[in-house]
């Protein structure tokens, strides 16, 4: 269970980061009872809009051997509807990797532990 509110925006060290995902948004408010508020919803909406707007959307299709690397902090990205193939061997093989580097961009602890398992959200390998 969330133990702290995730900001969608954070400035942190001369750096604006930003992590939209409006279903986790909604989900976490209703799970914990948060209600939104109307300004809320609509800053939720007008996010959305914008990033789906001609002016600022950018359409890929990828195509086998392509590889895509994005800062989640700093790029707003989906995903749209994909319909495979029924063959089997004609199937994409679609992998994801997170990443979480050593000198990554530096992030406001509260908005790191957005899973609440400490900063930056994951498992660390030391060096």
């Amino acid at each position: 269970m969330t133990k702290n509110r995730v900001p969608v925006y954070s400035w942190y060290k001369d750096l604006l980061s930003c992590r939209f995902n409006k279903q986790q948004i909604e989900l976490g408010a209703a799970r914990t009872d948060n209600e939104l508020s109307q300004a809320e919803k609509e800053a939720i909406t007008l996010l959305e809009e914008l990033a789906l707007s001609d002016e600022f959307l950018l359409k890929m299709a990828f195509e086998p051997g392509d590889i895509q690397l994005l800062n989640n902090h700093t790029t707003v990205h989906s995903r749209g509807r994909f319909t495979d193939w029924p063959e089997k061997e004609k199937r994409r093989r679609l992998l994801r990797l997170w990443l979480n580097i050593p000198n990554g961009r530096p992030l406001a602890p509260d908005y790191a532990d957005r899973l609440n398992t400490g900063g930056r959200g994951g498992v660390t390998k030391r060096l």
